[in-house]
């Protein structure tokens, strides 16, 4: 969002988004807490920030990916900003967007 638009936090994501009719909206910012906004209500997720980061290339992807996962295998929201947490958690910790076989459990 920064590069395109300026913005740089969490709170000018919302006021960004403010003006279109979005009832899902997920803000991951790293290892900071998730900010959830689903049907007008605001809430947040917090996530265990990974120790040995190598790479974070691929990670919003890795988060995304598993989030719409779960949410399309009928998740709840808060389970599935974890298991987009979690999968992005593993990803980053290997260098480039693929992980080896062996990391997967």
């Amino acid at each position: 969002m920064e590069m395109l638009y300026g913005i740089d936090n969490a709170d000018d994501t919302v006021a960004f988004f403010d003006e279109f009719d979005i009832e899902e909206l997920i803000i991951k910012d790293g290892a900071n807490t998730v900010q959830v906004i689903h049907s007008g209500k605001t809430y947040l997720i917090p996530i265990t920030p990974v120790k040995h980061v190598v790479d974070t290339t691929s990670a919003g992807d890795s988060f995304n990916g598993a989030y719409l996962g779960a949410r399309m295998n009928g998740q709840p929201i808060e389970e599935s900003v974890r298991a987009g947490a979690a999968m992005a958690g593993i990803v980053i910790q290997h260098p480039g967007a693929i992980i080896p076989l062996s990391a997967h459990n």
